[in-house]
């Protein structure tokens, strides 16, 4: 618990520098002392979770795919902040049976009255829309009202949104939808209609929370449109407004950023000069373009820290105690600097 609290801290911290700003939205729909299931839409991998995590007060279980646990040491941080793998068929026939276990102990989590967080759309994606959910979250609902007759299960949708999904700096809002009560949709003689009853109502209770664009055969045709129109996509409310609304005009050309954001960003640079040189070395590696955030993020929280101190160090040493300070303070006042001084995502 102690290890879990001061990651999420630090966690919270390193997001509060990663992210230029973020937006949250709803916070109070999360009831209080109750079994909790948050149901995200899922479009920049690791980032998601995290920010999930680190955005409300419930301490909360996440379910990841268990290919992510089968480096040692990933797995030891993962479990510390307590994500659970779910076993699928692309893991082998052989693993199936492991899912079990993670059922019943999600099944006594709920009951503990404290809170999990899936991801149903299968994996990470990049288009702007809620594709649709796989029923494994209804499963769990359904066995732990099952085996615990009297348990209350409120499902909290959440609107996971980014103003640009690759490019840094970029912003991040999660709206936290109106939680609804699981438990009328749980028919024991009809689990077939029950769950598709289930999924149909998150689903459409995710499509307002984030952009959605539903006609997938003219997805790229929307998209193209919509951005014409300069589209503010961490107010999911305004954008699915323009959806509705389009009819695109002809719209000048995106502004750039000021000459004062490219200074400090290249001030920010220069103090971490040696995390950029490895993060540049490290991008084009990566082969799913989709985890370059979640990346950079590593980056952030591993190298940029231990950069830091080992500059602060070095001033000390040859130059004393008030120049490492100074240099302290010039390093915090650019990354503040960096998170208000106005900018376009790209």
């Amino acid at each position: 618990m102690v290890l879990y609290l001061l990651l999420r801290a630090y966690i919270r911290i390193v997001l509060f520098f990663y992210f230029k700003k973020i937006i949250i939205v709803g916070r109070k729909n999360i009831p209080k002392k109750e079994a909790v299931i948050f149901i995200g839409n899922h479009e920049n991998a690791f980032l998601d979770s995290i920010s999930l995590a680190a955005t409300n007060q419930q301490k909360s279980y996440f379910l990841s795919r268990a290919s992510i646990f089968k480096n040692p040491l990933v797995k030891r941080f993962l479990n510390a902040i307590r994500m659970i793998p779910v076993y699928r068929v692309r893991d082998g026939w052989q693993t199936i049976t492991k899912n079990h276990e993670v059922f019943e102990n999600c099944y006594d989590i709920l009951n503990s009255k404290k809170s999990i967080a899936i991801f149903p759309e299968g994996n990470h994606h990049l288009n702007r829309r809620v594709r649709n959910l796989s029923k494994g979250f209804t499963r769990i609902i359904f066995g732990a009202l099952n085996k615990y007759k009297n348990l209350n299960i409120y499902i909290v949708p959440v609107g996971i949104n980014y103003d640009a999904h690759i490019n840094y700096p970029h912003s991040i809002s999660l709206y936290y939808g109106k939680a609804f009560l699981a438990n009328p949709f749980y028919n024991e003689k009809d689990i077939h209609s029950s769950t598709k009853q289930l999924v149909i109502k998150t689903r459409e209770a995710l499509k307002k929370l984030t952009t959605h664009i539903e006609d997938l055969k003219n997805y790229d045709a929307k998209m193209a449109q919509l951005e014409t129109l300069n589209p503010n996509f961490l107010d999911p409310f305004a954008t699915n407004k323009l959806l509705e609304d389009l009819n695109p005009k002809p719209n000048p050309k995106k502004k750039k950023n000021t000459i004062w954001f490219q200074i400090v960003f290249a001030l920010n640079v220069l103090t971490n000069w040696l995390p950029f040189i490895i993060w540049k070395i490290i991008k084009p590696k990566i082969k799913d373009k989709i985890f370059i955030g979640t990346f950079r993020l590593a980056v952030l929280i591993v190298l940029v820290p231990i950069f830091c101190l080992l500059q602060t160090f070095i001033i000390y040493y040859f130059c004393g105690l008030n120049y490492s300070l100074y240099f302290l303070l010039t390093y915090f006042s650019l990354a503040f600097l960096l998170k208000w001084v106005p900018y376009r995502a790209q």
